[in-house]
């Protein structure tokens, strides 16, 4: 029990549930509060010294009568989210009455408070830890790249495989190869000509800053392989006495440390369709050519499909057109479109009316057209065409009357379509299939859900889903799924496998209105055909000495354990990286990592992206934590506890992030403080938020015991989970709540200095935090909702100053968006431009009105009991503070 691939432990385990016998914790001892100064002094660790000077490691008193063998108390209405402590009819929080609990001053909370992060500066080469991804900062690339762009799990390097292992740490590097690092940069762009870019002989890692130029500037050192390679002529310049070339201004690839390098003409890198190997041309042979991105819309007609999301499609399909051609004004891109029900349709686009072709054999799909010839449409030549279609799409239900759809054999379609050219496909899809290809037995998972066999569930069905998902991956052709659920169960985990593994983006909609829902997914749609995208890419991450690559985690095909095969890239989309040693590093010295990737641009250019990173080395366990990044490890630590859900089951999933949480505290404690009391959770800085933020991955909706979420929701936030960004992370786990009703007059308004609207500070996740006479606002990026609660004692005047509104009973969703005042609607449009990749839908939520979404929006309290079965921040506190006394009584 207890063990990292164990089954779920009984009570009293890492994982387990807390014990629900009555009990406190008592007051806290007198002594170091949180962020008082820890001992100092010369630890009994081999690994140094613990850190000197501020900031000091967080102290945490925790201490319970009778020590730490109590239990946790019991919930006061089991299953039923705690509403917090009795309120006064003024709707302050009345104290606890019987023994006294932890002051919740004393614990580290993840509230930001917005002050002077917008004017923060953070130059990749001067600084070695960048602020956190939630906050505003600006980057100056130096040499070293962006922290936006890769971002290690340690700013320094530990120095050998047993540092490492002794700290507990994720050694790892979020990648987002497509982020641009400010919203108003963009990646230089360099171009060698027919040479191609200057790279090492040996490893082939490309000239960056940091390699060193000897021999008069003719030979340089890589900095990876510490290979001398020969400067070619036309590169040759002379260096300056300190060693640095005279050109280093000029040369973009020598000064910044990302650069995209034009490889267009060099037949090398070329992009021929699917072509293998042996047919690539030579260098003389070849002739370049654009080959930019096509998109195939799949369009459900069936009747299921018609009645209750077709006009919102096509509404939403010509909008999202119309706008991926105004953002791409020079790119000669086209569309089709190709729908299906029990049949599947093409269309002759280069006849008047589009005349309909259909094939009625769906479980042998063919193409009866010359597609490439009559079936494409530019979506700048042919806008015209493309509305008159869209307009013609209900006809053709009427038409046909087919009842259900054949998803599988559509996909098989589109396959065939672009299997020489690759491309992108966008799937609308309300079903699994009922006719045609792929269809497959559906699970009784209401039998499994719950039980140990549950981890079934969390994997697709082999057979022809798997299989399309290769081949299209194999051909670069990325699939987007827009899923439509109106069941409890829809087997999205196997419809779903083809995005994840051709690098597409998925999309769900339970239960989808028109009303409520066009805003997002016209949003999601625009957001899909206008980002920054590419194709037929190739990204591998080379290390310097002594380091490589362990495992890459995300969405992609592995071809190559050294290689991310994506057939399709974007901007939102972001990867892990784990890294392990090979060897020992100097802890005087510099150790090194490149992402390259080589794609296709949408306008159909070859480029090469390439993102260099340089780090420090730590040989010390406290400059080790000293560095340590909260937001990737979190990120990371997510992603590794997600993919043993999937493998073993959520029991053991919840069972190894606490014992991971555990390790890293038991080091610190041991290495890094010297004579610490037992009676304290002594806590490293730079990961003082770690334990708040497993707690809010095993009370959130992902991990969360228990069968109250759905399937198919856990499948959708495994989905994301996988492809989340640096900003994206914490706050996905741990979501940003505004006191609104205690804003400044700057709150809500434009800031010149940080170039963006002015957020309120934030409050912790906490009922004792809600006042009956307030209003508050939740970002939950889980469900994509902007909760609005509105406490039942709120001065109708604050209604009336906030939203224009004088009746707070008439106060809803559409109101808040369209009447409120300039300052909330910046707010919310603020929150929005911060997550673009989703339109984050409004939601009050009136105390008074006993809302059934108050129980969504009071799950989300992470520092509050929520059920029988759950932590509070301070019980899991102990909780934790438990197993590493045990850890450390029976290491001695």
């Amino acid at each position: 029990p207890g063990g990292y691939g164990a089954a779920p432990p009984q009570p009293g385990g890492y994982g387990s549930a807390p014990p629900q016998q009555p009990g406190g914790y008592g007051a806290p001892p007198s002594g170091p509060s949180y962020g008082s100064t820890a001992p100092a002094g010369a630890g009994p660790s081999p690994y140094g010294a613990p850190p000197t000077g501020p900031p000091a490691p967080p102290v945490v008193p925790l201490q319970s009568v009778g020590g730490f063998s109590q239990k946790a108390p019991a919930a006061t209405s089991p299953g039923a989210p705690n509403r917090g402590p009795s309120r006064s009819p003024g709707g302050l929080p009345q104290k606890s009455s019987g023994s006294s609990k932890i002051d919740p001053s004393q614990i580290p909370s993840p509230t930001v408070h917005m002050g002077t992060e917008g004017k923060m500066v953070f130059n990749t080469v001067k600084h070695s830890v960048p602020p956190s991804a939630c906050t505003y900062f600006t980057v100056v690339d130096e040499g070293s790249c962006s922290p936006k762009i890769m971002r290690p799990s340690l700013h320094s390097a530990p120095s050998d495989s047993d540092l490492l292992r002794d700290s507990g740490l994720l050694w790892s590097v979020l990648v987002q190869p497509l982020a641009n690092p400010d919203d108003w940069t963009a990646i230089p762009v360099v171009d060698f000509g027919l040479t191609g870019p200057l790279r090492c002989k040996r490893c082939r890692a490309y000239i960056n800053p940091f390699v060193q130029f000897v021999e008069q500037g003719r030979k340089w050192i890589c900095n990876f392989c510490e290979l001398a390679n020969e400067v070619p002529p036309e590169y040759f310049c002379n260096i300056d006495a300190d060693g640095k070339r005279r050109d280093l201004e000029q040369r973009l690839e020598l000064s910044k440390g990302s650069v995209e390098y034009d490889v267009q003409k060099i037949a090398e890198y070329c992009f021929q369709g699917n072509s293998t190997a042996s047919q690539k041309p030579t260098q003389a042979e070849f002739k370049p050519a654009e080959h930019p991105l096509n998109y195939i819309f799949c369009i459900d007609i069936s009747q299921q499909h018609a009645s209750a999301v077709l006009p919102s499609v096509i509404e939403a399909t010509r909008e999202a057109i119309k706008e991926m051609a105004a953002a791409n004004p020079d790119c000669n891109a086209c569309v089709s479109f190709i729908t299906y029900g029990a049949t599947v349709q093409f269309y002759d686009f280069t006849k008047e009316n589009f005349p309909m072709h259909i094939v009625p054999d769906v479980s042998d799909i063919f193409v009866p057209l010359p597609f490439f010839k009559v079936c494409w449409l530019n979506i700048h030549n042919d806008q015209d065409k493309i509305n008159e279609f869209l307009d013609q799409l209900p006809s053709f239900v009427k038409t046909l009357n087919e009842p259900y759809g054949c998803v599988g054999s559509v996909l098989a379609a589109a396959n065939i379509v672009l299997s020489e050219s690759g491309g992108r496909v966008v799937c609308f899809c309300t079903s699994p299939p009922k006719a045609g290809m792929g269809l497959f037995k559906h699970r009784e998972e209401h039998k499994l859900y719950g039980t140990d066999n549950e981890k079934q569930l969390y994997s697709p069905v082999e057979g022809f889903f798997t299989g399309i998902a290769t081949d299209c991956a194999k051909k670069q052709i990325a699939v987007d799924m827009f899923f439509f659920s109106f069941v409890h169960y829809a087997e999205l985990v196997t419809l779903g496998h083809v995005c994840k593994l051709t690098s597409g983006q998925q999309h769900v909609f339970m239960n989808f209105h028109h009303q409520k829902d066009m805003e997002r997914l016209a949003h999601a749609l625009k957001r899909n055909v206008t980002r920054e995208t590419g194709y037929a890419a190739i990204v591998r991450v080379r290390c310097s000495k002594g380091i490589r690559v362990k495992e890459y985690d995300g969405h992609y095909l592995c071809q190559d354990p050294l290689d991310m095969d994506l057939a399709g890239i974007d901007a939102d989309k972001a990867y892990v990286v784990e890294l392990q040693h090979d060897d020992k590093l100097d802890p005087k010295g510099h150790c090194y990592l490149q992402t390259a990737m080589l794609y296709t641009t949408r306008r159909g250019h070859r480029r090469i992206r390439v993102h260099t990173l340089r780090m420090s080395v730590a040989a010390t366990l406290p400059n080790l934590f000293r560095q340590a990044d909260l937001d990737t490890t979190v990120a990371t630590l997510c992603r590794r506890v997600a993919r043993h859900g999937v493998r073993k089951g959520l029991g053991s999933a919840r069972d190894m992030l606490t014992a991971q949480c555990v390790d890293i505290l038991t080091t610190y404690r041991k290495h890094c403080a010297v004579n610490p009391s037992p009676g304290q959770l002594i806590l490293p800085e730079a990961l003082k938020l770690m334990p708040i933020y497993c707690l809010g991955m095993l009370k959130g909706g992902t991990f969360r015991q228990g069968t109250d979420v759905r399937v198919d929701e856990r499948i959708q936030d495994f989905f994301e989970i996988h492809q989340l960004s640096a900003a994206s992370a914490l706050p996905f786990i741990y979501p940003r709540m505004f006191p609104l009703h205690t804003m400044g007059s700057h709150i809500g308004n434009f800031d010149e200095d940080r170039g963006c609207i002015v957020l309120p500070n934030t409050e912790g996740l906490s009922s004792e935090k809600l006042n009956s006479n307030g209003i508050y606002l939740l970002h939950d990026l889980p469900t994509a909702q902007i909760f609005i609660w509105i406490g039942e004692h709120v001065n109708p005047r604050v209604i009336k100053y906030l939203f224009n509104c004088d009746n707070v009973d008439m106060l809803d969703d559409s109101w808040v968006e369209a009447r409120s005042s300039e300052r909330i609607c910046n707010i919310i449009k603020e929150l929005r431009r911060q997550r673009p990749e989703s339109h984050d839908a409004v939601r009050v939520i009136s105390e008074r009105k006993h809302d059934p979404m108050e129980t969504i929006f009071l799950s989300r309290l992470v520092e509050d009991k929520t059920g029988a079965n759950t932590w509070s921040y301070v019980e899991y506190l102990c909780h934790l503070h438990r197993h590493i006394q045990s850890k450390l009584a029976n290491a001695w």
